[in-house]
C-alpha cells in the first residue's frame, strides 16, 4: 500500500509543510521517530532520534544527516524488536538543534 502524508518540517527558523510518500510492505510495521539535527563543532551534522535511544547518524549536510538517520532508526528498531521491547523514551541531545523532522520507519 502506498500513500502521501503532509508533515511539518523545521530547518533553522523556517517551517514548511511538505508531502511525504510512504509505502507499507506486507508483514512490516511503521514506527514514528522524532528526529533532531545538531550542527557539530568540527563540521557536519549529527541526527538523533529524540524518542528512540541508540539511534544516531551523521552527514555532511542537514539533508544527508536526515537521510542517514532513517537507516539508523531501522537498525535500532530491528534490534529492539528482536528482544521483544522497544524502550521508547526521551533522549537528551546536546548542542544547538538546527532542524527537526518526524520520520516513519518501516521495519
Amino acid at each position: 500500500m502506498t500513500g502521501t502524508i503532509e508533515i511539518v518540517e523545521t530547518i533553522g527558523q523556517e517551517t514548511n509543510k511538505v508531502e511525504a510518500q510512504w509505502t507499507t510492505f506486507a508483514g512490516s510495521r511503521a514506527y514514528q521517530c522524532n528526529v533532531a539535527v545538531v550542527a557539530e563543532p568540527t563540521g557536519g551534522y549529527s541526527a538523533h532520534a529524540r524518542n528512540l535511544p541508540g539511534a544516531v547518524s551523521q552527514g555532511e549536510s542537514v539533508e544527508s544527516a536526515l537521510e542517514n538517520i532513517t537507516e539508523a532508526c531501522r537498525g535500532v528498531l530491528e534490534e529492539y524488536l528482536s528482544t521483544g521491547h522497544i524502550p521508547w523514551s526521551d533522549v537528551e541531545i546536546e548542542g544547538t538543534v538546527v532542524a527537526e523532522k518526524r520520520i516513519l520507519v518501516n521495519v
